[in-house]
């Protein structure tokens, strides 16, 4: 079945700056599978199903949520890249700057 392994090669992609490596998603069965090297150094095996996506014992709606509640150094990178995006967002409508938190 194509449709998991699209949706989380899709979902991967959204992820790439907040983790040090990421394979890409493999079929398996009516799901998909990819692993995922946190920036932490621990490595989470995900597996996307019609109910969810799977990963160190949790389940979850996507990806994204996954690894925001099992890395805390995704969470400074989403953070940081929020920040950015806010930045460039205000300066391209001559808004005040958003501050970094850093």
């Amino acid at each position: 079945m194509g449709w998991a392994r699209d949706e989380l090669d899709a979902q991967i992609e959204e992820i790439k700056y907040g983790v040090d490596s990421v394979t890409a998603a493999q079929d398996d069965g009516a799901a998909a599978v990819a692993t995922v090297k946190l920036l932490e150094g621990e490595t989470l095996e995900m597996r996307l199903s019609p109910e969810g996506v799977q990963g160190g014992g949790m389940l979850v709606d996507s990806v994204h949520t996954l690894l925001l509640n099992k890395s805390p150094k995704f969470v400074a990178a989403f953070n940081k890249a929020l920040a950015q995006e806010l930045r460039r967002v205000a300066a391209e409508q001559g808004s005040e700057p958003v501050e970094d938190g850093d």
